[in-house]
């Protein structure tokens, strides 16, 4: 019986920055697949988390042979390797400024508009 997959540190700050700003995020756990399925706008994406390089241990954030391996037959789009909420969200096209606190509640029904299909309660910015 396989043991549940190594989640990396910086991943509930990154999953948690990637759903303030309205993605849907799913977390994958098979062997050597990356380790989100992030939707954004109508775009799928697939992120790798690793720990940021300051307490990182062993691995230096290179893929591991399972995930290497992985990489070498996926015929899709690219998987974007992040560290930080703030990569996670560059990588689904987000502009992130240096100061950028995490969206409140507020902010995120004021300026993010609901994923298609769903009404919103206020009017979208977009």
């Amino acid at each position: 019986m396989r043991r549940a997959a190594h989640r990396d540190a910086a991943e509930p700050a990154i999953v948690a920055a990637l759903e303030a700003a309205g993605a849907t995020v799913v977390r994958l756990s098979a062997k050597g697949v990356p380790d989100l399925l992030v939707g954004h706008r109508g775009v799928t994406y697939l992120l790798e988390v690793k720990t940021p390089k300051a307490s990182r241990s062993g691995n230096n954030g290179k893929a591991n042979a399972g995930q290497a391996e992985w990489r070498a037959r996926w015929r899709g789009g690219v998987v974007a390797v992040v560290e930080t909420p703030e990569q996670a969200l560059r990588a689904i096209g987000m502009e992130v400024s240096p100061e950028r606190r995490p969206w409140t509640k507020e902010e995120r029904e004021e300026y993010i508009p609901a994923p298609r299909g769903h009404r919103s309660r206020s009017p979208s910015r977009y």
